[in-house]
């Protein structure tokens, strides 16, 4: 002050909520000298007030997809959608590796992470299980074939032997078709 001090008061309003999850609140500086002339300077500070996390919208569900399927990503796996009250929200995919639970089993989980503006979170996964299996099984003891002689009983599916299969991922089954009797000569 030119005619000397001024004592400086401070008077700070109330938290506003402008909108749902907005705030704001101005704070008034006020110099009085002694002579009871004054002035003012306010500032007006905003902000967001969100401690909810976001929600992740239909999260894929894992299911057994069978033997060699596509392998699930999340390149090619639906992603949820998220939704925010105070805005918008980010989802980000995470991946994990493939595990081998058995000699063919396989399983992946995927995680989808949903992030506000103000980074709270919510997450889901799925977890996806298939069988990898690309080698085809054994049959053991084949029957061969031979010269039956005259007059034989003719070979049939029900009256052979069947060959026995085996399958390092789990069992296999035997079908058997029986060509027409030739006549070579």
């Amino acid at each position: 002050d030119a005619c000397g001090s001024a004592t400086v008061t401070c008077s700070q309003g109330s938290i506003q909520s402008p909108s749902t999850c907005g705030r704001s609140r101005t704070i008034t500086w006020t110099a009085t000298d002694g002579c009871n002339n004054t002035s003012t300077c306010s500032a007006t500070w905003t902000w967001i007030q969100d401690t909810t996390p976001p929600v992740l919208n239909n999260c894929p569900t894992g299911s057994d997809l069978g033997c060699n399927p596509t392998v699930p990503t999340c390149a090619n796996v639906t992603a949820p959608t998220a939704t925010d009250a105070c805005g918008s929200a980010t989802v980000t995919c995470s991946q994990g590796s493939i595990q081998s639970p058995s000699t063919c089993g396989r399983s992946r989980t995927i995680t989808w992470t949903a992030t506000d503006g103000c980074n709270n979170t919510s997450t889901c996964s799925a977890t996806w299980t298939w069988t990898e299996d690309t080698t085809p099984p054994v049959l053991n003891n084949c029957p061969t074939g031979s010269d039956l002689g005259c007059n034989p009983t003719v070979p049939t599916c029900a009256n052979v032997t069947a060959p026995t299969p085996t399958d390092a991922c789990g069992s296999a089954t035997v079908t058997c078709s029986q060509g027409s009797v030739q006549s070579p000569s």
